[in-house]
C-alpha cells in the first residue's frame, strides 16, 4: 500500500476555514498553523489567522497576521480590507483609508474595499470622498446592490 501524501497547505487552510465557519474556531486555528508550517508564505492562511484573532477581539494579533498577508501579496483585497477594519478599530482611520486607496490602485476590481472606504470616509466626516468611492465602485459594477443603496442614501442626505 503506497504511503499517503501529507496534506497540502491549501487543503489544511480550506479545512480550517470550513471548521471556522462551523463554529470550531480552535480546530481551525490549529489547521491554519499547520498550513503555515507546510507553506510559510501562504497569505490566505495568514488572513484566516487574522480573522480568528479578530473574532477573539485580539486586534493586535489580528493586525499582525493581516499585515503579513498583505506583505506577502500586496493586491490581496480581503486581507487589506480586513487590515483596514482593524486599523480603524484601533483608532487609525487615516492609515486604513490610505491602505485601501493603495489597494484599489493595485486591485480595482475588489468591490468590498470601496464599501469599506466609503464607510471610513463617512466616519472621518468626508462625505464627498465617500460618494466618490461609491461612484468608482459603480463605474466598475453599475448594478452593485450595496453600492447603489449607499449612494442613494448619501445623495438623499441620510447618512448610513
Amino acid at each position: 500500500m503506497p504511503a499517503r501524501a501529507a496534506p497540502s497547505g491549501t487543503a489544511l487552510n480550506n479545512l480550517g476555514y470550513a471548521l471556522f465557519q462551523a463554529g470550531q474556531a480552535q480546530e481551525a486555528f490549529d489547521l491554519y498553523q499547520r498550513a503555515l508550517k507546510v507553506r510559510p508564505d501562504f497569505p490566505e492562511a495568514l488572513n484566516n489567522l487574522g480573522i480568528f484573532f479578530g473574532q477573539q477581539r485580539d486586534l493586535e494579533h489580528a493586525e499582525t497576521y493581516f499585515r503579513q498577508a498583505v506583505e506577502k501579496r500586496p493586491d490581496y483585497g480581503e486581507a487589506a480590507n480586513n487590515l483596514a477594519l482593524v486599523l480603524n478599530a484601533r483608532g487609525d482611520g487615516a492609515s486604513a483609508i490610505a491602505l485601501l486607496e493603495k489597494l484599489l490602485k493595485e486591485n480595482p476590481a475588489f468591490a468590498p474595499a470601496y464599501l469599506t472606504l466609503c464607510r471610513l470616509y463617512l466616519a472621518a466626516g468626508q462625505q464627498r470622498q465617500a460618494v466618490r468611492a461609491l461612484e468608482q465602485l459603480l463605474q466598475r459594477n453599475p448594478t452593485h446592490p450595496q453600492g447603489l443603496q449607499l449612494l442613494k442614501q448619501l445623495r438623499s442626505g441620510r447618512l448610513p
